[in-house]
């Protein structure tokens, strides 16, 4: 039995929201936080899910000092997985239930 993972569904990131992944340095999301803060947006979303929870929550805890506002909320996020069974040729499918973070910092100070 051959497990085909599907990869979670992402929309679109608006201007203020950052999507946190285990591939890239923790610091490249600080520096764009960054940027987002010299051109003044007030409030900043950032997005984790699975194994980048701690990586969102190490993120808000480093931005949280220039603001005034920490919220949390946590989802799941359900993923259909196909299940290819080759010597019977039939294929299934099944729900798997993926841990999201969304984290809003807000009121600059």
């Amino acid at each position: 039995m051959k497990i085909n993972k599907s990869s979670i569904p992402r929309p679109h990131a608006a201007v203020n929201e950052i999507y946190i992944t285990r591939k890239r340095p923790i610091q490249a999301y600080i520096k764009r936080a960054e940027k987002l803060m010299e051109q003044e947006i007030k409030e900043l979303i950032i997005h984790g899910s699975g194994m980048a929870i701690p990586r969102a929550l190490d993120v808000a805890n480093n931005l949280r000092r220039f603001y005034n506002s920490f919220e949390i909320q946590t989802s799941s996020v359900a993923v259909v997985d196909e299940l290819d069974h080759s010597e019977n040729c039939e294929d299934d499918s099944r729900l798997r239930l993926i841990p999201a973070v969304h984290i809003r910092l807000s009121d600059l100070k």
